[in-house]
């Protein structure tokens, strides 16, 4: 479903979709995409910072978010 607001426009996921998650965090926003998604769709969570990593995959878990695929933990050093 796409809504316009003005100049935006706003698609919001169905069942089937594919939603890539770019700043996952600790995964709460996943909750509701996994949700939208359906079991036939799939949330791709990234998360940069290793503590909210492991976090998130705790999140998705514990929360039995089985279409959700954390993909990358992306170390760096300052």
């Amino acid at each position: 479903m796409r809504k316009s607001f003005g100049s935006a426009s706003v698609t919001f996921p169905k069942p089937g979709d594919t939603i890539v998650d770019i700043g996952a965090g600790r995964g709460e926003d996943d909750l509701a995409f996994s949700q939208a998604v359906g079991p036939t769709g799939k949330v791709l969570a990234v998360e940069a910072q290793p503590r909210s990593f492991r976090m998130l995959k705790a999140f998705c878990e514990v929360n039995d978010l089985r279409n959700v695929h954390q993909l990358v933990e992306i170390r760096y050093s300052s």
